[in-house]
């Protein structure tokens, strides 16, 4: 198969990233046809992606090739029927995806391209149990789906080169940005988060400074320099030399556990599961979710802009 033949993309979960993808497809003159297991959320999904398909109007700029729309369909056998390309966003349990991915059987005889939008799940044992292990590409989107331009592209053990090239200009059509990686649990940006993550959390058990103390830390020190000086070439500016050294005396001394911080478990066993719950490590019932998301999105539209205008996207 070539980019050229594909007309049809099957996405299975309309949930945010699979409503966003069905946008984004949908946007670039692709036929989606978006699949959901509960028929009743299925028929309700139409206000959001028109909503998501407004925002794009507005702060998008990647062009709308004419021709694209979106069906929804509740029978699964007409995607396996019709798809050139099936991605997978249901819920990020394997035993989900494998089972998604084995109702398109149709599908995999015409050697169409497999995708999942798993954000850390190994992609080789996905295939394997789904038998489409020639077949399948993983495509990590990130979340704000529509905004974030890098797509992690994830290589299987069996994946073809050909297959993990056509999944990297089918991104590029979409306008965004593929990255290819080892399959590696969390690939790259997520064990990125979770070290970070590790190493937050047990600064808390140790009581070193308060979760908001942490948060204020991370958003105006080093994050704010992050768009335009990644890790790698932040250590390149300071020096190996003083990094060596820095990693002789840090490394011994960060946090190397291989289990959940303290505070995290006993935040989930008491309930306290942030947003979903209204509280977490914050009070959320005393903030506006929905606007922290606008200011989220605009701080996302606008450092982009500035990266184009600098040159440096």
């Amino acid at each position: 198969m070539n980019l050229g033949d594909i007309q049809t993309i099957a996405i299975a979960g309309i949930g945010q990233m699979g409503t966003a993808c069905a946008v984004a497809f949908r946007r670039a003159g692709y036929r989606v046809l978006l699949w959901g297991r509960n028929a009743e959320k299925l028929a309700a999904v139409q206000p959001s992606l028109q909503q998501m398909d407004q925002w794009c109007d507005q702060n998008s700029d990647v062009p709308v090739v004419s021709g694209g729309r979106i069906v929804c369909q509740d029978d699964v056998a007409i995607l396996d029927r019709e798809a050139d390309v099936v991605l997978d966003c249901v819920v990020e349990v394997m035993d989900d995806k494998v089972d998604v991915l084995q109702k398109f059987p149709s599908a995999a005889r015409r050697d169409a391209l497999f995708l999942s939008a798993t954000s850390a799940l190994s992609v080789t044992e996905m295939a394997a149990r789904a038998n489409v292990t020639e077949l399948l590409v993983g495509a990590h989107f990130w979340n704000p789906p529509h905004l974030i331009p890098v797509v992690e592209m994830v290589r299987g053990t069996d994946t073809p080169e050909s297959k993990v090239q056509l999944a990297c200009d089918l991104m590029q059509r979409i306008g965004k940005i593929p990255i290819v990686c080892k399959d590696v649990p969390g690939f790259v940006g997520n064990r990125l988060l979770h070290a970070m993550w590790r190493e937050a959390l047990h600064m808390i058990d140790e009581q070193v400074c308060s979760p908001e103390d942490i948060d204020r830390i991370t958003r105006l020190t080093f994050a704010l320099r992050l768009p335009l000086l990644g890790p790698i070439e932040n250590m390149d500016y300071v020096g190996l030399d003083a990094t060596e050294r820095l990693q002789r005396y840090m490394a011994p001394r960060l946090c190397n556990q291989t289990t959940p911080a303290r505070c995290l478990t006993e935040k989930t066993r008491s309930g306290d599961l942030g947003v979903k719950s209204g509280k977490g490590f914050y009070d959320w019932s005393k903030r506006d979710i929905d606007q922290v998301i606008r200011k989220r999105d605009q701080q996302v539209v606008q450092q982009l802009k500035w990266l184009k205008d600098m040159g440096e996207l």
